[in-house]
């Protein structure tokens, strides 16, 4: 009979703790938008999963926002779930706003697990929200030297250009080109190179062309490409139309 009752013991051992907090983990379902811009409003599902093999009765999560995030008004900061089913779980939704000066990364998002009530032991999971910043970039303002642009001169050309963007902008740079022969950079001038631009950034460039002596007295037309990297690597361009008046 000792083997029999040893081999009850070893079952009894080898039976799980059924409904301990260790068994319900958080995982995140959904981001949107992915990524989310500093300054943007972003809705986010989890799902509550219970891992073990008996139900979850009175499970209570809350969600404990730090920066960069703030609950937008109206949202509950505790979700309350009747019963979660053996292996088996449950959503939740929460819409946060992300601060206008987050630097652009990947922040943990805490929930706290309750089982039974809002006290005593307690499991804390961990969601990852992507935050990335988006260049943009704009023409402010576009200068000449001499003012009044001649045939047969060369001119030098000083663009304005301005981040508006919530990213940074690397490695920017800008290419003029032009449909006509009678814009004609001179060596390297058609040419700039800027650098990074930090949101709200704004910088002027010169660039060196020389106007045919064959030009009319109109305006020409000619574009002015921007070649820059964003805050995850990727290559990205804009082009900007500009007018160069002979007079």
């Amino acid at each position: 009979m000792r083997w029999l009752t040893a081999l009850i013991t070893l079952l009894v051992l080898a039976v799980p703790v059924y409904g301990a907090v260790s068994d319900i983990s958080i995982i995140l379902a959904s981001q949107n938008p992915y990524p989310v811009e500093p300054g943007e409003t972003v809705d986010i599902e989890i799902q509550v999963q219970n891992n073990g093999y008996r139900s979850a009765e009175n499970v209570f999560v809350i969600i404990d926002v730090s920066d960069p995030f703030v609950l937008v008004a109206g949202e509950d900061t505790v979700k309350s779930f009747n019963s979660i089913s053996p292996m088996g779980s449950v959503t939740a939704t929460y819409k946060l706003r992300v601060k206008d000066n987050t630097v652009s990364g990947d922040y943990d998002l805490k929930f706290k697990i309750y089982i039974g009530s809002m006290t005593g032991v307690y499991k804390t999971e961990t969601v990852t929200i992507s935050v990335r910043g988006e260049p943009r970039l704009i023409l402010t303002g576009i200068d000449t030297i001499p003012a009044n642009i001649e045939p047969g001169r060369t001119i030098q050309i000083l663009p304005k250009i301005k981040n508006i963007g919530t990213g940074t902008a690397k490695n920017v740079q800008f290419i003029l080109t032009s449909d006509t022969d009678v814009i004609v950079p001179v060596l390297s001038g058609g040419t700039a190179y800027v650098g990074d631009m930090l949101p709200g950034e704004e910088k002027s460039f010169e660039l060196v062309v020389n106007i045919d002596t064959s030009a009319e007295y109109k305006t020409y037309q000619a574009t002015l490409q921007a070649v820059y990297k964003d805050e995850s690597n990727t290559d990205r361009e804009e082009s900007f139309i500009i007018g160069i008046p002979v007079t």
